[in-house]
């Protein structure tokens, strides 16, 4: 039985789906998705359909610690991490 990849959340900047980082984690056998609004990470997040929250620095106008800070107690309450990329 093969275990299931593990989903990561990307929150970008851009409105581009296709990002770098999505693409070599995807051929990395990682399932991503790329958002550009925080709500729908907030309600995946609620859903328990991610593993981990990989962010940008700059996401619609908030700087990744707003964006942490935003995130911060469902992300605790589900036990998922946080990463954030900074340039």
């Amino acid at each position: 039985m093969k275990a299931q990849p593990y989903k990561i959340l990307l929150l970008e900047s851009s409105e581009k789906k296709d990002s770098s980082l999505g693409q070599i984690l995807n051929e990395k056998g990682y399932h991503t998705e790329t958002f550009n609004e925080i709500e729908p990470v907030i309600e995946r997040i609620m859903n328990k359909s991610v593993d981990l929250v990989i962010s940008d620095n700059n996401v619609k106008g908030y700087c990744g610690f707003a964006v942490y800070k935003l995130l911060v107690k469902y992300l605790r309450n589900n036990g998922i991490p946080f990463f954030l990329v900074l340039a």
